[in-house]
Order: structure tokens, then C-alpha cells, then sequence
């Protein structure tokens, strides 16, 4: 009897372990996704999983093996094990979108911790939520947003004007957003040193409050230990400002830095101060480049470069990378045209701006970066329509003003420009050890609680040669 008792446990527990196993390979050996960014896509594809790290899958397809990015897989493993109910916002501040997708302008955003009542999970990229703003009160108005705080006095939102009526969400109360920046509990973050006398200072190009607190946290609570041998008290995340950038890195008012690549090399001009350990990431595309392009109306009259003579040109400005600098360092090198001499050229427009004219036919030929003809969405052109004097309210109406200009092709003669570098002072970076902490935690904080953007790894050397398009 005993035996039986015996052998009948055995294949219990052999068939819980089998089973287990099975389940684990389930959730975490196979992953299923609507597309995967390998040379193309694959739809709907299943792919042996054989790693996994912070940033990249490895997937065994077809006997080859591809690095990909984790993004869009996680969250199509993980969204939809939520579930409905009220969740928390756990990404610095996180999109109120009108559709399942990113070609709307969004409503405005959330901060850490607001809190949504998830109603369908049917999409388990964009969760519909229920929005109210009862209880919350309006703590600032600017030019074209409501800043919302609840009754403890935390900010929990910002929302455009043009979708609020009487205080409340005109079309509301149903939304959409990014299923992976929700959570069941309450983010907390940890806080760093009020005053330090002598803080590790880290600038951003993009700031904001959210990106501030969260990010003094994270570094301080990681790093504490290495900042204190290193004579550091506490750390203060600052805004940095294109204006006065090179100065201040003369200045060494940076430990740490984001910066735009122009601006990077610029500063270290006269000798390496700042030294790249990571870049940008565009979450919607996985891109971590981009170039400059010109554009030309179709009824200028303009077929090839040499036809940019004397004609009306409309840039970005003079310190833009994509929008200006590419385009004059490529005319003069490989064809003698100097932008400033040998046509007319007018800055001072956005991108999306500069293909809104051109289409339009107000200049003949423009500067810009490519994204504004692949992945720019159609809310980012509405900001500029009524300045441009277009109407655009469709993606219909977009591509056609797409449609509309010809693409002069520079591709084969000039690099892909890297996305914005994070660096920090030489003095730093030589402690390998200091630097690569400091990386894996900025990387970890921007991808999981950033939603637009994502940081990776980046050496110096991949920006030496924007040194050629610097402006004397």
C-alpha cells in the first residue's frame, strides 16, 4: 500500500515539474507577437527565445538568430495579465490617446501614480481607461495646457486646452493608454539628498519635473556608494539649454549630459571635456539615427542639387544638425553650392513646418530631417497648419502634402547622424565601473518608465564625424 502511495506521489510530482516546465517554456521560450522589426516584419510570429537581457531578445527564426528589441514583445507577453480595475501610471508622464495608436495629438498626459480604471484589454498594447476629473483641480494654466492636481496637491495631469469644456473632457470619459506603463501598486521613488552641497549634476535636454524626481531617485538609490567615494553628496537633475550648452561645459557645470550631437562635438571642440556612454532610442520605430534631407516643391522646376541655385530654401536654423548643417556640408563638398551665396535661405521654421511650405509652394526647396516624411505623426504637423496656412486634419490629407515634394537623395554620400548622446566628464568615464552603473541604470529607467523614448549604449566615436558639419 505504501508503494503505491510512494510511486502515485512520484508521478505527481513528475507531472507538476513537467507540467511547470512546459509552463515556463510557454511564457518565456516562445513569444508571439503582431510584428517583429527584423530585415522586414514577421506577422504574428512565433520565435524561440534563447536570452533575454535589459534591452534585446534573441530569437532563433528559420535557423538564424536576430537581436531585436524588447519593447513591443514584453509588452505583448505581459499586458493582458493585468487585467481590469484601477491601475497606477508608472511611467514619468504617459499619453492620454484618442485611438489604439500614435497618429492623433494626444489628450494630454498623466504623471507617476495617477491612477485609471483599465474597462477593455481586448488590445493588449492600448488599454481603453475611464478618465474623470472629479476631484482634481486646475493648479495652472498656460498657453495651451491645464495642469491638474488632486486633493493631496500632486500634480496628476496636463491637458490640452482644445479637449477640456467646462473643466471637464469634452469627448471623455473613455481613452486609451500604453498598457505597459500601468501598474497594480503605487510606484514609489526613492528620494535623493534636498541640499547637497556637492551634487553629481546631470543635465537634460528634455526635461521636466517628472523626469527629474524620478530620475534622482533612481541614481541615488543605485548608486549611492559610488557617488559618495567619489566625493558626491547627492545628485540634482538640471535642464540644459542649447543657448549656453558649450559654455557650460567649459564651465564643467555637467558631471553628466544630454546634449544634441552638433552641440556634443561643438563643446568638446578644443579638447575632450564629455566623453558619450549612451543615446536615445525612438521607441515607435527602434531607430537610433536619423539624417538630413532636402526636399523640393514638384512644380519648381528643381530635378537635381545643382538646381538649388538661386532658388528660395527654408530650414530648420543654423545650429540644426538634420536641419541646416547636413545639407550646407554636403552642397559645398560634393557640389560647390554655398548655401549662404549662391541661394536664398530662410530659417527659423520647424521641420514639419519647413514640408508644410514647401508643399505648399511658398519656398522651392527645404531642409529638414527625414523622419518628418516616415514617422513624424499627423498630430506633430497640425501644430504648424494654421501658421502654414494648410488644412490638415487627415492622414489622407498628410500624404499627399507628402506626395506633393520630391525627395533629393544624399543617403549614399552622408552618415546617419546618431541620436541625442548622454555623456559625461573624461575624468569619469576612464572608471569604467562608475560609467557603466551609471548606463545600465539610465538605460533601465528610460525604457521602463519613458514611453516615447528609450536610452541605449553609444561611444564617442560614433560622433567624431559630425565634427566635418560643424558651422565655424
Amino acid at each position: 500500500m505504501n508503494n503505491k502511495v510512494s510511486n502515485l506521489l512520484i508521478i505527481l510530482l513528475l507531472g507538476f515539474l513537467i507540467g511547470g516546465m512546459f509552463y515556463l517554456f510557454q511564457q518565456y521560450k516562445v513569444v508571439e507577437s503582431d510584428q517583429v522589426a527584423l530585415s522586414g516584419k514577421l506577422e504574428k510570429t512565433k520565435a524561440k527565445l534563447s536570452n533575454v537581457n535589459d534591452k534585446l531578445l534573441r530569437l532563433d527564426y528559420k535557423n538564424k538568430q536576430y537581436d531585436v528589441q524588447i519593447n513591443s514583445l514584453r509588452q505583448a507577453m505581459s499586458a493582458d495579465r493585468m487585467g481590469l480595475g484601477l491601475k497606477r501610471v508608472k511611467a514619468f508622464a504617459l499619453n492620454i490617446r484618442q485611438n489604439q495608436g500614435t497618429d492623433l495629438q494626444p489628450v494630454g498626459v498623466l504623471f507617476q501614480n495617477a491612477l485609471v480604471e483599465v474597462v477593455d484589454t481586448s488590445n493588449p498594447i492600448w488599454y481603453k481607461v475611464k478618465l474623470s476629473m472629479d476631484g482634481l483641480n486646475p493648479v495652472k494654466k498656460y498657453k495651451y495646457t491645464v495642469k491638474y492636481a488632486n486633493s493631496e496637491g500632486q500634480t496628476v495631469a496636463n491637458i490640452q486646452k482644445q479637449f477640456l469644456k467646462d473643466g471637464n473632457l469634452e469627448n471623455g470619459p473613455y481613452y486609451y493608454l500604453h498598457s505597459s506603463y500601468l501598474s497594480e501598486r503605487t510606484i514609489k521613488v526613492d528620494k535623493a539628498p534636498s541640499n547637497p552641497s556637492n551634487p553629481f549634476v546631470y543635465g537634460l535636454l528634455f526635461f521636466d519635473d517628472n523626469i527629474k524626481k524620478v530620475l534622482e531617485g533612481q541614481i541615488w538609490s543605485n548608486m549611492k556608494d559610488e557617488l559618495f567615494a567619489k566625493g558626491y553628496d547627492g545628485i540634482k537633475v538640471v535642464p540644459a539649454y542649447r543657448k549656453t550648452f558649450i559654455d557650460d561645459v567649459n564651465a564643467g557645470k555637467y558631471d553628466a549630459v544630454e546634449s544634441s550631437p552638433g552641440d556634443f562635438i561643438s563643446a568638446n571642440k578644443n579638447g575632450t571635456f564629455m566623453k558619450a556612454f549612451a543615446k536615445t532610442v525612438n521607441k515607435v520605430d527602434n531607430s537610433t539615427s536619423y539624417s538630413g534631407i532636402i526636399i523640393v516643391n514638384r512644380n519648381s522646376g528643381i530635378n537635381s542639387f545643382e538646381d538649388l541655385r538661386g532658388k528660395t530654401i527654408y530650414a530648420r536654423s543654423e545650429y540644426s544638425e538634420s536641419g541646416y548643417r547636413y545639407q550646407k556640408y554636403f552642397l559645398k563638398k560634393f557640389y560647390d553650392i554655398d548655401i549662404e551665396e549662391d541661394a536664398n535661405v530662410e530659417t527659423g521654421f520647424g521641420h514639419q513646418e519647413v514640408l508644410l511650405r514647401v508643399a505648399k509652394g511658398e519656398a522651392d526647396a527645404g531642409f529638414c530631417g527625414d523622419f518628418v516624411m516616415t514617422t513624424t505623426p499627423l498630430y506633430q504637423f497640425q501644430w504648424y497648419t494654421k501658421k502654414a496656412g494648410v488644412v490638415l486634419e487627415t492622414e489622407e490629407q498628410l500624404e499627399r502634402m507628402r506626395d506633393s515634394v520630391k525627395w533629393l537623395r544624399m543617403d549614399d554620400a552622408m552618415p546617419e547622424i546618431p541620436n541625442n548622446p548622454h555623456s559625461i566628464k573624461k575624468e569619469l568615464y576612464n572608471d569604467r565601473q562608475f560609467v557603466d552603473k551609471l548606463r545600465k541604470t539610465m538605460i533601465k529607467t528610460y525604457n521602463e518608465y519613458k514611453e516615447e523614448f528609450g536610452l541605449t549604449t553609444a561611444i564617442t566615436a560614433e560622433y567624431e564625424q559630425l565634427r566635418e558639419f560643424e558651422l565655424e
